[in-house]
Formats: structure tokens, C-alpha cells, sequence
């Protein structure tokens, strides 16, 4: 090679696939960046110029697309994905996506960025990776044809103009879609098979058993679970799902997507966990629910980011070592996340409070109880007592759990927080009635009562929750079942709960159409009833198993995204009719044409990689949205257009926020730097 050839040229990228690039590099102990790759350029820094960029990106792109694309819609084929030592076969495009790789830097990084996305994606809806990796590649495609022209506009000028017109077409396309039926039993249960049916594949069996729970349930609280018997059951659940709860840190999951946990302690906070209150409050209830044998479980709102990748991260290490410091034993806390984002996820928070039967603590708690801790009155008082006297720990009804005079065993992690409990107590065990007994004596130097001064100064005693069971993931849903609440306040909350939906109800009888408001308020009232169903899936063998899980999964979260965000025509059929609509406006000139067109022409792309036909192609499109119909291929290879084709309406709107994220990174970018170490 010359040195005059350029960046990409010079190191066979433009002839060679990522995998096969990195055999090709000659030498990986030369000093400078570019020669220990076996690079040459005129100037040797790790640094590759827009052009290059753009062409690596394209192929990328492309390579990606290609990859994906075969999975596409209902009649697309399966990829065999090898993880050894594990082999099973996949459909969905995330999980196809998830396990592409490559040794080259350039592509790893762009990669990224891709994929980044398409995790929201799947987080979000399920479904609909492919759509995007096929539509952004033709997209990108059109772009660099065209990057001459659209190089004349500065990049944050385009950037604003795909922005404003996925707005446009989001409120458009919102007006055209169609809230599910569920006043009618048989309508509701053929919308969400057809829903079904898009993500299993046709498959018949899995689609009707989720449109029969629907049918008993009428709303969406399905879990799926695998077993080894010869049958797929579905059972009733008394539980509940903790909507976006999720773990901080994803090394809780060892083998599992799930964390398991039996008979544990929880606190919920409304506010941060930071160094005052990790220090004061989580700490401290950690070691009492440590005491009695139980685990604690921490849900918070928000954390400090520094202090949970190092002083937190090394207590729940600490936590887990055995006494050669080798990680033995399971957590005894675990953290959680739960943003309080806006008013639904606060009334979520506030429901959880009552269900788990614990007490919120918000900044003003944290304060108060940081101010007591530090009042000089306890500077002679050990931390148990003044905790255990702030937090009710026993006697909370719970049948097997009160512990007035258990014998526990002290440990490390007591030894570590309070040191020792006192003289008259054995090395070994603590007498937990002898304690309780001492906090109702104990006084200050003044002689005053310490529990009359806690309970002047503070509402009745801070509740410690219970559950039973809990599920816990890493993103999307958490689960829990066994409560032990306090029926008057779970009856005022149900009270609470239907006369909300019915006001709902009143208020938007005459808006004639789909209403958020109506469907999260009854989506509330019937979780909170713990009224759910589980589909416990089997199957031929493991591949088999793991396949229709995969496709369980995606077409539960497709079916529960439609019935709450509403219906519209499957491949992206009603989105291609507002960007037709829109362009037909003589009005719409310019950029904003320009990028209508580039999008229209995208999500063609997709729509005729999912008809899978040689012939007329373009032609069938037409008739789609001139029909407002979709054209479906049985399996006789026979064509129709029908309207039983369905998706949901946020399936349609986050692919199209997905395309701007991913624009929004690489039509700016005029270079990519690549760090030394990888």
C-alpha cells in the first residue's frame, strides 16, 4: 500500500467485512496509534476525517441491515445464534443484533451507537429493532447520495428539521390510531391476537393464549415464565408489577435475568441515595433487618452517581465476602431504582408505599432523622437504639415474623455498624426482648425519656415494609406478591382509585376517542387488585423453548404497548399515509420536503422487505396507502389487503424517535477519534 491512498483504503476497509479486518492487520507493537494497527496514512493520529467516516458508516449500516433484515415481519426466517455453550434460534431483531461483534475499532464504536438505541427501543415496545436498523441504513444511504446538497445546511439546521417533522406526523398519526375495545369480550380478544400474531411469528397457539388472558383480565398484567413440562399452563397470580423498577446495578444478576428474593424488609425513598442518607437511614435499617435474619430492600427515586460506583458499590461487595474475602454469600441489600418522573410514576410510588406497608421517606425525613442522630443528647446512645426506637421493625402482624424475644445471631455486619451492644450481652447472640426492654428504660444524662423525647419529636414510629416475594430485573418490570398491608389504608386507596377512573370517565365521555387519562387510571385500579395472570411456557427441547420465550416476550410487550397507546395499520402502512398526506401539501417546500421524502422512502424500504415479492413491488406500496390497507401473503403465497394487520401506535412513534437519535449523533460528526487503549 501507498501512503497517498487514504484512511480507509490503505487498511482494506473498503474491500473487507469488520470480522475479517482485524487478521489483516500486520504489526500491533509499533509506537504511534496508526502503525500498531497496521495503518498508513500521511499523518500518523488516531483520528479518521468526515469522508472516511460517512463511507464506514454507510457500509456499517448496510452490513447491519442486511444482517437483521431476513427476520423481517411475519414470514421472516430465524438466525442460529451460538453462545457457547448454549445454541438456540432467534427471530428478533434485537436479540440478533444483541450478538453481532466485531474486533475492529471503527465499527465497535459506530456499533454502538446503533445499538445503544435499539436497547431503548426494545425496553419501550418490544419490538420493531429491525424496522429501524433497515430504515436508518436506507435513510443514511439517501443522505450520502445526496451530502453535496444537504452539506450546504449546517448539520443542527437538518438535525431540527427531521425533529419537527416526526412531530408533525406523531400528531398526525395519533389522531388516525384507534384505542382497543374492551367493553367488547370477542373484539378485544381478536385485536390482540392480531397484535400477537405480528410478533410470535403467525404463531397461532401463543397469540390466542394472550388474547384469552386479555379476554379474563381486561387489562395487561401478564408475566411468562419457562418450566419442563409437556404443557404451556397459565395461571392466576395474587401480585403486582412494579412498572419501571429496576436494579442500580446489573452485577445482582449473576446467571439470571431475575433476582429472586424471599421474606424481605423494604424501605421506599422519595429522594437520593447520597453518603447523609445512605450513612443515617439505609445503613443503619440494614443492620436491623440483618439482625433478624431478613434481607433489605432499598427503592429510591434517584442516586448520586459517584458515590454508588465507589463507597456504595464497595459496602455491597463488603457485604457478600466471607471471612478469606472471597464473594460467597448472597447480598443483604439490594438496591433499586424507580424514577419519579411524573404523575403517574409518583401515584405508583405512593401505592407501592401502602401495599408494602412501609412509610415514604422524602428529603424533610432524611433531615430530621440526620439532625436527631447528630444532636448532641445521643451523643452517648448507640445507633441501634435510636434507629430501632425511629423504625417500626417488629410487631407488624405479620404471622411468623414477630420477633419479641428471638435469639439472633451477631455477626460482622452488626459488629461493623454498632460496635459492641453492650457488656451484659454474650458475643454470640442478642437477646432482641433484653433490647427492646432497655430502649423503654433508657434516658438521657438529664434523666428525660429517650422514647418520650423520639416521640415528640417525630410522627408515630417510621414503618419498615414486608413482602413475601420478589422479582427483580435489571430493566423493565419488578414483580412482587405476599403483602401484609394495612387493610383500612389498601380499602381507602381502592376507594381512591374507582372514584378517580369514574371522574376520568365523566370528564372524557365526549372526547369520542382513545383517552391516556381513562386507560392508566383503569390500568391502576385493576393492578392494584393484584388481579395478573402467568403463562408458563414449554417446549420440544431447549432451542424450542427458548425460541417461543423469546417471541412470549416480545409479543407481550407489543400487546400491552397497544392497549395502551392505541392501534394502528402494521408495516408503518398508517405513518406512510401522513407522510403522503403531508407531502401532498404544495406548502411544504425545501428541507422540510426534503426530509419527508427521505423518511417516506425508508419506511418504504422496510415495507417492501416485509412483503418479500420480486414483482410490482413499489406498486403494492401505492395501493396500501391509497387503500389505507395492508397487503398480507398467506401461506400459498396468495396476496390480500386487509386491515387485520395491526400494531401498536407507540411501536410507530419510537421507531420514528429512534431514527432521529441516531441521526442526531452521526450527520453531525466530522471526525471519530479513537482512544489508544481498548
Amino acid at each position: 500500500m501507498n501512503d497517498k491512498q487514504n484512511f480507509v483504503d490503505a487498511n482494506g476497509i473498503s474491500e473487507l467485512s469488520a470480522d475479517q479486518f482485524v487478521k489483516n492487520i500486520p504489526d500491533r507493537n509499533k509506537d504511534s496509534f496508526v502503525e500498531r494497527h497496521g495503518l498508513k496514512y500521511e499523518a500518523s493520529f488516531n483520528v479518521m476525517n468526515k469522508q472516511e467516516l460517512r463511507d464506514r458508516f454507510n457500509k456499517l449500516l448496510n452490513y447491519i441491515s442486511e444482517f437483521v433484515s431476513n427476520s423481517l415481519g411475519p414470514y421472516g426466517s430465524g438466525t442460529i445464534l451460538c453462545r457457547w455453550p448454549e445454541t438456540f434460534v432467534s427471530k428478533d431483531g434485537f436479540n440478533i443484533l444483541s450478538n453481532i461483534s466485531t474486533d475492529c475499532f471503527v465499527d465497535r464504536c459506530l456499533f454502538e451507537i446503533i445499538f445503544d438505541a435499539s436497547t431503548r427501543l426494545n425496553n419501550m415496545v418490544g419490538d420493531a429493532t429491525t424496522t429501524v436498523c433497515v430504515a436508518i441504513a436506507a435513510l443514511y444511504d439517501s443522505f450520502i447520495k445526496n451530502a453535496e446538497e444537504f452539506d450546504k445546511i449546517p448539520p443542527r439546521k437538518l438535525i431540527k428539521a427531521f425533529e419537527r417533522n416526526v412531530k408533525i406526523i406523531v400528531t398526525e398519526l395519533e389522531k388516525r390510531s384507534k384505542k382497543i375495545d374492551i367493553s367488547d369480550n370477542e373484539k378485544l380478544y381478536n385485536d390482540i391476537k392480531k397484535i400477537a400474531l405480528i410478533s410470535t411469528n403467525n404463531d397461532e397457539e401463543i397469540s390466542e393464549i394472550i388474547a384469552d388472558c386479555y379476554k379474563q383480565l381486561k387489562h395487561p398484567s401478564i408475566r411468562i415464565s419457562k418450566h419442563d413440562s409437556d404443557k404451556t399452563k397459565v395461571i392466576n397470580i395474587n401480585g403486582i408489577e412494579a412498572k419501571e423498577l429496576t436494579l442500580i446495578d446489573k452485577s445482582y444478576l449473576v446467571d439470571k435475568n431475575v433476582m429472586e428474593l424471599d421474606n424481605i424488609d423494604v424501605i421506599i425513598l422519595n429522594t437520593s441515595i447520597n453518603n447523609v442518607s445512605f450513612r443515617n437511614i439505609i445503613r443503619p435499617l440494614h443492620v436491623l433487618s440483618h439482625m433478624r435474619g431478613r434481607k433489605l430492600l432499598v427503592i429510591a427515586t434517584d442516586y448520586n452517581k459517584s458515590f454508588v460506583e465507589s463507597d456504595l458499590k464497595n459496602y455491597i461487595l463488603d457485604d457478600q465476602m466471607n471471612d478469606e474475602k472471597d464473594i460467597t454469600k448472597e447480598p443483604s441489600i439490594i438496591f433499586t431504582l424507580l424514577v419519579n418522573k411524573d404523575e403517574q410514576q409518583h401515584q405508583h410510588l405512593k401505592d407501592l408505599e401502602i401495599i408494602l406497608n412501609t412509610h415514604m421517606i422524602v428529603e424533610s425525613d432524611v433531615k430530621l432523622i440526620s439532625s436527631i442522630l447528630n444532636d448532641p443528647k445521643f451523643e452517648n446512645i448507640d445507633l441501634a437504639t435510636t434507629m430501632d426506637c425511629l423504625f417500626t421493625v417488629d410487631n407488624r402482624n405479620i404471622k411468623g415474623l414477630t420477633v419479641n424475644n428471638a435469639i439472633i445471631r451477631r455477626d460482622d455486619i452488626t459488629e461493623r455498624i454498632f460496635g459492641s451492644i453492650g457488656d451484659t450481652y454474650d458475643d454470640k447472640v442478642i437477646d432482641l426482648k433484653m433490647i427492646k426492654d432497655r430502649y423503654n428504660s433508657m434516658c438521657f444524662e438529664d434523666g428525660s425519656s429517650i422514647m418520650e423525647f423520639l416521640n415528640n419529636v417525630v410522627r408515630p414510629s417510621y414503618k419498615l415494609g414486608y413482602v413475601e416475594h420478589a422479582e427483580l430485573k435489571f430493566s423493565g418490570n419488578s414483580f412482587f406478591s405476599g403483602f401484609h398491608y394495612d387493610e383500612n389504608l389498601y380499602n381507602r386507596m381502592i376507594s381512591e382509585a374507582e372514584r378517580d377512573l369514574n371522574e376520568a370517565i365523566e370528564k372524557y365521555k365526549n372526547v369520542g376517542r382513545f383517552n391516556m387519562i381513562v386507560y392508566r387510571r383503569k390500568n391502576r385500579l385493576l393492578s392494584l387488585k393484584f388481579n395478573m395472570m402467568e403463562i408458563s411456557l414449554c417446549g420440544t427441547s431447549m432451542i424450542d423453548t427458548q425460541y417461543k420465550y423469546e417471541l412470549l416476550e416480545d409479543a407481550v410487550k407489543a400487546c400491552e404497548s397497544a392497549y395502551n397507546n392505541g392501534i394502528v395499520l402494521g408495516c408503518m402502512v398508517d405513518t406512510q399515509i401522513v407522510i403522503k398526506k403531508l407531502l401532498d401539501n404544495k406548502d411544504v417546500v425545501g428541507i422540510d420536503r426534503d426530509v419527508l421524502n427521505m423518511i417516506g422512502s425508508a419506511l418504504r424500504t422496510v415495507h417492501s422487505k416485509v412483503i418479500h415479492m420480486e414483482d410490482n413491488i413499489s406498486e403494492k406500496i401505492d395501493e396500501c396507502i391509497s387503500k389505507e390497507m395492508v397487503y398480507q401473503i398467506d401461506d400459498n403465497g396468495d396476496g390480500e389487503y386487509t386491515t387485520d394487520v395491526i400494531t401498536s401506535y407507540q411501536t410507530d412513534v419510537e421507531v420514528l424517535s429512534t431514527i432521529v437519535s441516531i441521526l442526531s449523533k452521526i450527520i453531525p460528526a466530522n471526525q471519530l477519534i479513537i482512544k489508544d487503549a481498548f
